[in-house]
């Protein structure tokens, strides 16, 4: 699961779904200060959480330059936005401030991303010159204005505030291969420079320095204080967390870092002053063995740098999921025993780290999975993390705290031992299976999960519900109706659709805002696979969305899951084959570069071909798959372990059927079939081999492969993960019965990697994934056998559907928010679960119709001819090897 840092902000506007910052309800005082600020000489409107000032009858800005960000706490940014609105009356400009105080505050929290934080006003200026001159005159006006430093950008001289940098002023119009807006700069003699908003100060090569010395940029050596980093632990916009080593005497120590003027909390304080209070309360602490042992406060350049005892142990989170058998799908009467004395003697080892905090009048405040470690041999704790420690007798909902491990209201409580209590229960009830952010969405879905969780441990839960204020009266129903579920859950997404919008149709994943609302992944066209394919009908408000919004293809990629190729494919599936062939071939006259993959890239593009010849019948779709996979397979690298194509990013090579050799491997069986020219499927093999040659065969026989390779992370989920190359996989398996290899790769990944319990339910990275593959290996393979942990998938992803009034509803990624899309929410869910029932063919983008028959059921399409005409030989993967 993403960090959780990534789905806070938009948690915000909506209790229910996933939502942009901007539809939040905010009070707006310095978007109205603004409009009596400029009056009749600027146009003042709104656009997410910017409020925009365009000088009237001022020309038109050019698509980049410098621009001038000032940053401010949230205290001085009425003062900064008068100081910048005075300017504008004197020689009008372009500019933009943060709609109001509450969003500055939020713009300088630990979950915003690091290069934006503290950008509450940005200038857009018209030169160089421009730039230069305003800089200079707003220097005395902002004198006594604070704000964090902004990490993108240049400071300017000694200003507290003032930032430049050199980007994009108007969106470019290029998209990723992922759906991704791509700022890319134009220089004069044609060459492309991409904006990226790292947290580091980047300009184009053409642009030369505003200023002829270049300053200095923030403090970034390696050698703090006589520590030398090593590398680092964690980095947010508040600060990192890094690995280091004293060079007096080679001891490894942690080096905490807090930024000025950034993550405010309500009581006031700022991540330094919480630093301090933290490095105050380690030292109370010394010698109880609760805590890590403190070395010393220092400041480096501007940053407060803690350094303390490294303290070798495992993240709970990590723990968890290493030892615990239900989300290692390991579960027996003896796995359980043993982890329930595992659970046992952690959660004492907590209360007693907790009770040496309390002895010394401080609460720790912010116990979570992250903040505990627990030596794997001996099961030892110690907190760490003291960000948010207050006297017992504070008032204790001022601090930052973790969402599911603090009371949802804490109120003005100044029971400290409660609320450090409250965080233990949340703790225990985590280490059965860590989804306490539900609490705050949906407590009758935890109460349910948690007693399906439980109910296989055998851990009676009824003290802990009492803790945390669960329900007493939720458990998962014995009876699992398949057909009602289905129907409940079209229902919800029938129900709350917002076919008026523009920039989501259905509540999804936040992706839905950063890529488009077209996609398969998140966006109209997996929601129509999903109801289509459940009714049969092709809603109306669904049909009267897309016609509306059909302009806006024009701005989506080319692939699969986020692009033109799955929507195509949609279409044509629904019933409406020439406008999905319209589609597709908008896709196939792309011009720029695509990676190799099968969500984003050749392979799925490639693959929509096929389906789209399938369903038209003509022959030129056919040909533009087979020309590119002759692309994909001469573009192809060979080290010996099989077929795999470089990442252009330069990083190890992706594994797994989205992004890895797996997913491409499946396109090149099913164009062998398709043509009738067993080269692709040979070639194909040679690039499953590249994913199977990844993965590690566990003591007990199961088979795992990471998300890259040289990762030890392993996972079951089909974007990343064993469910993924076991879906390509048991179609290879299906055509080569005689292939012992892959059969027992693929017997290895079946072993524990179907029918198990993991955090969320999605079809991408959630149970769904593994529960699909069940059910195409019982259907491909007659392993009839494989439906009972369809049925055990089944059940676990139901304990956590919400019972609403519209229908059952599904949480997303995070468990924040619900989510109706298909990679994350009800859609792919809805499509597993109906599939399980009536024992259909796989929905999920594949072309099983090409395969021999099965004993299953026949798969849908059009038949296909035996082989079709070739343009040419297939050609040599580099290398030099073609099977």
């Amino acid at each position: 699961m993403r960090r959780i840092d990534e789905y806070q902000a938009y948690s915000v506007a909506d209790p229910l779904f996933f939502e942009t910052l901007g539809r939040a309800s905010f009070d707006a005082d310095l978007q109205h200060e603004l409009s009596e600020l400029v009056g009749a000489e600027g146009e003042v409107t709104a656009s997410g959480v910017w409020a925009g000032c365009r000088p009237v009858a001022a020309p038109a800005l050019p698509a980049h330059g410098w621009k001038i960000h000032v940053s401010a706490v949230p205290e001085d940014a009425p003062a900064a936005l008068r100081a910048v609105a005075a300017e504008f009356r004197r020689t009008p400009f372009h500019f933009k401030c943060l709609r109001s105080t509450r969003l500055v505050r939020l713009g300088a929290a630990r979950w915003w991303p690091p290069g934006q934080i503290g950008k509450v006003v940005v200038i857009y200026t018209h030169s160089a010159r421009q730039c230069r001159e305003l800089l200079a005159r707003l220097t005395g006006p902002l004198a006594h204005v604070r704000g964090p430093y902004v990490l993108t950008d240049r400071r300017y001289g000694d200003s507290g505030c003032l930032y430049y940098r050199y980007g994009e002023f108007t969106p470019s119009g290029a998209v990723a291969a992922d759906g991704t807006p791509l700022p890319v700069l134009h220089g004069p003699d044609g060459r492309q420079w991409t904006d990226e908003r790292v947290p580091v100060y980047r300009r184009p090569p053409w642009v030369p320095e505003l200023f002829d010395e270049e300053q200095p940029a923030a403090a970034g050596s390696h050698v703090l204080h006589g520590y030398q980093v090593v590398r680092a632990l964690h980095y947010g916009g508040a600060g990192g967390v890094y690995l280091a080593r004293r060079v007096s005497d080679g001891r490894q120590v942690v080096l905490k870092e807090a930024r000025p003027h950034t993550a405010h909390a309500e009581d006031g304080s700022d991540a330094q002053v919480r630093l301090r209070r933290e490095f105050d309360a380690l030292k109370r602490l010394r010698g109880t063995g609760a805590a890590p042992e403190p070395l010393e406060l220092f400041e480096e350049w501007e940053h407060l740098f803690l350094a303390e005892e490294f303290v070798d142990g495992q993240p709970l989170i990590s723990f968890i999921g290493l030892r615990n058998p239900v989300a290692a799908n390991a579960l027996s009467a003896r796995t359980a025993a043993e982890y329930t004395e595992v659970v046992d003697t952690v959660v004492d080892g907590l209360r007693a780290a907790l009770a040496a905090c309390h002895a010394r009048d401080l609460v720790h405040g912010d116990v979570s999975l992250t903040n505990v470690l627990v030596d794997p041999r001996t099961l030892r704790v110690r907190l760490i993390d003291f960000e948010s420690v207050r006297p017992l007798n504070a008032r204790q909902d001022q601090y930052p705290r973790t969402p599911g491990f603090a009371p949802a209201e804490p109120g003005g409580t100044f029971d400290g031992r409660a609320f450090d209590e409250y965080a233990l229960a949340a703790v225990e009830l985590a280490m059965l299976l860590p989804r306490n952010t539900l609490l705050a969405l949906d407590p009758p879905a935890l109460a349910r999960s948690t007693r399906h969780v439980a109910g296989l441990l055998r851990r009676p839960v009824d003290g802990l519900f009492r803790t945390l204020g669960l329900p007493l009266d939720e458990s998962p129903e014995d009876r699992l109706d398949l057909p009602a579920a289905v129907a409940r859950a079209v229902a919800f997404i029938e129900a709350v659709m917002t076919p008026e919008r523009d920039d989501r149709p259905f509540p999804a994943d936040p992706a839905v805002f950063r890529t488009n609302p077209w996609s398969v992944a998140h966006g109209a066209a997996g929601v129509l696979r999903a109801v289509h394919g459940v009714t049969g009908h092709f809603p109306e408000p669904i049909r009267d969305w897309m016609n509306r919004a059909e302009p806006a293809l024009d701005r989506l990629p080319p692939g699969l899951c986020f692009g033109l190729a799955g929507v195509g494919w949609t279409l044509c599936d629904a019933g409406e084959s020439d406008w999905g062939a319209a589609v597709l071939n908008r896709a196939l006259r792309t011009t720029t570069a695509l990676p190799a993959d099968l969500a984003t890239g050749a392979a799925g593009l490639g693959l929509a071909c096929l389906a789209v010849w399938r369903r038209t019948r003509e022959g030129r779709y056919l040909h533009e798959a087979a020309r590119i996979g002759d692309e994909l397979i001469a573009d192809a690298r060979d080290t010996g372990q099989g077929l795999f194509w470089p990442d252009a990013t330069g990083r190890a090579p992706q594994v797994g059927y989205a992004h890895g050799s797996s997913g491409i491997a499946a396109f090149l069986l099913y164009l062998s079939r398709a043509t009738g020219d067993e080269a692709y499927l040979r070639i194909g093999r040679r690039a499953l081999e590249h994913d199977l040659a990844q993965g590690v065969v566990q003591d007990d026989g199961m088979f795992s492969v990471p998300g890259r390779v040289g990762s030890e992370v392993y996972s079951p989920y089909w974007l990343r993960g064993s469910a993924g190359v076991g879906t390509a996989l048991a179609r290879y398996c299906r055509l080569l019965p005689d292939d012992a290899p892959l059969h027992r790769a693929l017997d290895g990944i079946l072993r524990r990697g179907v029918g198990g319990v993991t955090i969320t339910t999605g079809l991408y990275r959630g149970m769904a994934g593994p529960t699909n593959l069940a059910l195409d290996c019982a259907q491909l393979l007659d392993r009839p056998e494989l439906r009972e942990p369809a049925l055990r998938g089944a059940r676990a992803i139901l304990s956590l559907a919400g019972h609403r009034p519209e229908g059952l509803a599904f949480p997303g990624e995070s468990l924040l928010r619900y989510s109706t899309d298909f990679a994350t929410g009800s859609a792919g869910i809805a499509l597993v679960l109906d599939r399980l029932h009536r024992g259909s063919a796989d929905f999920n983008y594949t072309l099983d119709e090409l395969l021999p028959a099965t004993t299953g059921p026949a798969p849908g399409g059009v038949p296909a001819p035996a082989s079709a005409p070739r343009s040419g030989s297939v050609p040599t993967p580099a290398g030099g090897r073609d099977a």
